[in-house]
């Protein structure tokens, strides 16, 4: 026996649960489990650009505060410009936690392909 093969081993034991019978009996737990994995990796996928567009936008609206505010000229300038800054990032982390939300609660297929629309939408409507 020192030769032999780990499954003939548990075979030759006279044990219930055999090579083959522990194989057949896990398949659908493990196909199970194969499916919440591949789920799951589609989902945290689609989460992560979601946020990788999210920071991107975000850096881009910071930067372009700092430019504003430099051509600013008066005391009201500047505060309309913070003003509209505060503003126009509230409503972009609105539209984050509720697309996050939506990634979060639906399909992967659906959710990634929305969160690339609105990643596409984000970066392209920011200019104040």
């Amino acid at each position: 026996m020192e030769n032999a093969h780990p499954r003939e081993t548990v075979s030759n034991q006279n044990s219930p649960f055999d090579a083959e019978t522990v194989l057949v009996v896990t398949t659908p737990a493990v196909e199970t489990v194969k499916a919440f994995n591949a789920t799951l990796n589609e989902t945290v996928q689609a989460c992560q650009k979601e946020c990788a567009g999210f920071w991107r936008t975000r850096m881009t609206e910071n930067l372009a505060l700092s430019s504003r505010l430099m051509a600013c000229r008066s005391l009201p300038e500047i505060q309309q410009a913070y003003v509209d800054y505060w503003r126009h990032t509230a409503e972009q982390y609105a539209k984050e936690y509720s697309q996050m939300f939506h990634i979060l609660h639906h399909t992967p297929h659906e959710a990634g392909s929305d969160a690339a629309a609105s990643t596409a939408k984000n970066t392209g409507a920011s200019k104040h």
